[in-house]
């Protein structure tokens, strides 16, 4: 087997897993497994949501949700163009302009969201946010009436051979660039390296696109799987991350709760021995005790009579000092003037 041979039955492989060699047509395999993807991603974020007050959550939502809409989407303009519910020159006018802005626009949601969880800059991360969606909308306003008119008027054209796409691809291109920069020289660590490669997995989906225009889409069978094989290791990728992070936080948070409930309970047990030997060394005298009229000595449990300092100091914690009271002390003592 020669290396041509090889290369040409390695594309065919992925190209079953990532719309054959081109055209929407043969995509539905490819949208399929991008478009379940997303959608458990947004699963996971929506019910991750509820316990979770973070704001990069709610990005990724929204990013994820748009990146499932915008599979669907496909989805859909291919099974209507199947089934002929809808006319193909239609289909033509109005999906290249908006799957672009669908797509763009959710990985520009997503890379702020991971930029804002990773970089903690929340003001960069809104502004890159905000004028990333406002050149995304600009694309879609520039080459919409434009692209439709030409359409129309050259059926046979298409997109990727018109400045839209160029205008679309070199955009999302630098959308993407600029948070792998950022990451790249702001952040370290696992999580870091993966969002990082998940963003230029994407990126190499949009910028073989514009190789791929630039040689006039002369090899487009060959630029077409590679490009959505590298989309859906990137979707592979932020997912893998995602779910991992959120697998983690939920055992972070196990541990903590355990390690606070062992803490708990063992101040608990130190705090009931303490409070035990506080009982034990506190005595208190407690129901009826015989006691002499006369001498007023005490019983006690076995019988015996007890002087009562020696009765009380053994049955509590009291301590005796001795001394004389004024009235005893004229009895015993009268020749003294007291």
């Amino acid at each position: 087997m020669n290396m041509e041979h090889f290369f040409e039955v390695t594309l065919s492989l992925i190209s079953q897993f990532t719309g054959h060699r081109g055209g929407i047509e043969f995509g539905i395999v490819h949208f399929g497994i991008a478009g379940m993807l997303w959608f458990v991603l947004f699963l996971f974020a929506w019910f991750n949501r509820s316990h979770s007050e973070q704001s990069h959550e709610t990005l990724l939502l929204w990013g994820f949700g748009l990146g499932f809409a915008r599979e669907l989407f496909m989805m859909s303009m291919v099974s209507s163009q199947a089934y002929g519910l809808i006319n193909a020159d239609f289909l033509h006018i109005v999906f290249p302009p908006l799957e672009h802005v669908l797509f763009d626009i959710a990985m520009v949601v997503i890379a702020a969201a991971y930029m804002q969880y990773l970089v903690k800059n929340y003001l960069f991360c809104r502004r890159y946010l905000k004028i990333g969606i406002v050149l995304v909308l600009l694309c879609y306003l520039a080459t919409f009436w434009w692209w439709s008119k030409y359409i129309i008027a050259n059926p046979e054209s298409k997109f990727g051979q018109t400045w839209c796409d160029w205008l679309f691809r070199i955009n999302a291109s630098v959308l993407l660039l600029v948070p792998m920069v950022v990451l790249y020289k702001r952040t370290r660590g696992w999580v870091q390296n993966a969002i990082f490669l998940a963003l230029f997995f994407i990126f190499l989906n949009q910028f073989l696109k514009i190789s791929d225009m630039a040689l006039g889409e002369v090899y487009e069978t060959t630029f077409t799987p590679i490009r959505h094989g590298f989309y859906l290791l990137g979707v592979f990728v932020f997912g893998y991350v995602y779910v991992r992070e959120l697998f983690e936080e939920r055992n972070h948070a196990t541990d903590e709760l355990k390690k606070a409930h062992a803490t708990l309970e063992q101040k608990v047990k130190e705090r009931t021995v303490e409070l035990e030997r506080k009982i034990e060394e506190v005595k208190v005298l407690s129901g009826f005790l015989p006691i002499c009229a006369s001498c007023k000595k005490i019983r006690d449990d076995e019988g015996y009579w007890n002087q009562i300092e020696s009765y009380i100091a053994a049955h509590s914690e009291a301590e005796f000092s001795h001394g004389i009271c004024p009235d005893c002390a004229r009895k015993l003592y009268p020749e003294l003037d007291l």
